[in-house]
């Protein structure tokens, strides 16, 4: 998984996260607009150097069956797609990977079913990070995202790294939920 690590934090520095101490790819310098007493935000892209293990089959059908979802072959497929694609697929990329993969033709109804059905049951989120389509993401740990507006790539970022946004606001907000989407181009880019 790849993470952002923002402001100037201890943790973060030299070119190394000094927290995991993995190599940095990309440092940006941004201004801060939301009221951190206009501090200049260093924001520094970590890769993680643990690969996260791809799903199989039988993993798919126990998430499913722990989800309350039955686990029909449509259903098996699409999921096992999702909860191993790192890419925040649409609903039509979604179809476009999976139809091919079942002996019986596949509908964009039942991928649009099913995506519904699984965002439902809370094992996958909808997020809209752009005007556009509803994105699907296997993560629903509370995270944010960067876009890269270059290449479309989304990348998830740690809630922790912007967790004090919300209480800068001031005490006129009463801030419930938040959802930070930050836009740029990714320096040394990785595919």
């Amino acid at each position: 998984m790849e993470k952002l690590c923002l402001f100037e934090r201890p943790d973060c520095g030299n070119g190394v996260d000094q927290r995991a101490g993995r190599p940095v790819l990309a440092d940006v310098v941004g201004s801060n607009r939301v009221g951190l007493t206009y501090a200049k935000i260093r924001v520094i892209l970590t890769m993680d150097s643990q690969k996260a293990t791809r799903m199989n089959t039988s993993e798919v059908e126990h998430f499913l069956n722990r989800h309350g979802v039955k686990p029909t072959p449509q259903r098996m497929v699409i999921a096992e797609f999702v909860l191993n694609a790192k890419s925040h697929p649409t609903a039509d990329q979604v179809f476009q990977e999976v139809a091919e993969k079942l002996p019986v033709l596949l509908s964009r109804a039942t991928v649009y079913n099913t995506l519904n059905t699984l965002v439902e049951a809370g094992a996958i989120r909808e997020v809209y990070i752009a005007p556009g389509p509803a994105r699907y993401d296997a993560n629903i740990e509370e995270h944010h995202h960067f876009v890269d507006v270059s290449t479309g790539k989304v990348i998830d970022i740690d809630a922790d790294m912007v967790r004090g946004i919300a209480s800068e606001l001031g005490p006129d907000f009463k801030v419930h939920h938040y959802s930070v989407t930050f836009f740029g181009e990714l320096k040394n880019r990785q595919s």
